[in-house]
This record gives C-alpha cells, structure tokens and sequence, in this order.
C-alpha cells in the first residue's frame, strides 16, 4: 500500500472521531459554565430539573464517546485486515511473477522453433518426425503453472493486470501445445494451432517487456 493511500485512509478514519470528541468536549465545557452561571441561569426552584439534564447529558456524552471509540477500533481492524489483504496479494503477485519469468525462457524454445522454419514445414515434422513432437514435448513438460493455478484469482488489482495478462497468455500456449502433442494427428491442424500459439507469443512478448518495467 502506497504512503498516499495511508494517508488517505487515516483521514478517513480519524476526521469523524475528531469532530465527535470536539462535540463532546464542547458539550462537556458547556455543562461546566451551566453550573457555574446556574443561579443566574435557572432558578434554585428548579434545581432537580437541572440535575436530570445534567445526569442525561453525561450519560449521552459517555455513550458518544464509547461509540465513538467503538468505530475507531472498528476502523482500525478494517484498516488491518485491509494491509493484510494487500501484503498477501503482493506476495501472490511475486510469485506468479517469478514463475511466469521461469515460464518465457521456457516458450521462448518454442518461439525458435517456429522461427526457423514456415509454420507448414513445421507442422509437417511435428506430424511426420518423432524426433519434432518428442522436442516440443520435452518443453512442454518444462513450463509449470503452479502458482498460476492456485493463485491468479486472488489477483484483483489493475496494477497487477500486465502479469495477469502474461500468465493468461502462457497458460493458452501450454494448453495449444498440449492440444498438438495429444490431441491432433492432422498436419493442416497442427498448423493452425501453431499459427495461434506464434500469435499469442508475440502478444505475451509484448505484455512480457511492460512487465519487466515494473
């Protein structure tokens, strides 16, 4: 949480406190000069009058204040949990971050790979080759999506969509890769879903570069 937002949050909850604990010193400043002035105030006939709104009064002051210090332990508890909450998305943040690092050095095997040949050469030695399909294999059993599984929904801060972003980006080209190595046995197929994971790579090379600005 930024030193600016504290701030904020500060004001937020001490200003209301402020003004009550203003209201009830002056009501208490208030009660003190009524009985000092009270035989020029009220008359002496009407002393029992005097000492009930005395006694209500006092008792008023006493439940502001204690509500009054009922909110401001509530909104220290609310501030707590608050700080909580952000120090663990962070630490969520951190480590979605760290794993996606792990993951582009994985894909970016795979960017080379489609960059030394045309997409249909490719799927072509994916379809024909052995050799191609085990390699591809062998990188996709390097890419790991723990954190990315586990944590992601827990991310809900728009300072953090860049990592969002990239992780939902290298997750589809883990899913395409997948989808090649077990599911299609169809040159023509393979080169479409190479086509989108060349797309998406070139999307997660961009998201990838803001992100390492931050």
């Amino acid at each position: 949480m930024s030193d600016k937002s504290n701030y904020n949050m500060n004001l937020k909850t001490f200003i209301p406190v402020l003004v009550i604990i203003f209201f009830a010193v002056f009501s208490s400043f208030s009660l003190i000069l009524l009985l000092i002035t009270k035989n020029i105030l009220i008359d002496s006939k009407d002393i029992n009058l005097l000492d009930m709104y005395i006694r209500s009064a006092f008792v008023l002051l006493g439940s502001t204040l204690s509500g009054c210090v009922a909110i401001f332990i509530f909104s220290l508890q609310e501030r707590s949990k608050k700080i909580e909450k952000d120090e663990k998305e962070l630490g969520y943040y951190k480590n979605i971050k760290g794993e996606l690092s792990s993951n582009y050095k994985v894909i970016e095997k795979i960017t080379k790979l489609i960059n030394d040949s045309s997409i249909e050469d490719l799927a072509k030695e994916i379809h024909k080759t052995k050799e191609v399909k085990e390699l591809i294999l062998v990188i996709f059993t390097q890419l790991n999506f723990s954190y990315y599984d586990s944590l992601v929904k827990e991310i809900n801060k728009t300072e953090f969509n860049n990592c969002k972003e990239a992780a939902h980006l290298s997750h589809q080209i883990y899913k395409y890769l997948d989808v090649i190595i077990n599911k299609l046995d169809d040159e023509d197929n393979i080169a479409t879903i190479l086509r989108l994971i060349k797309n998406d790579i070139l999307d997660l090379k961009e998201v990838f570069q803001q992100l390492k600005k931050e």
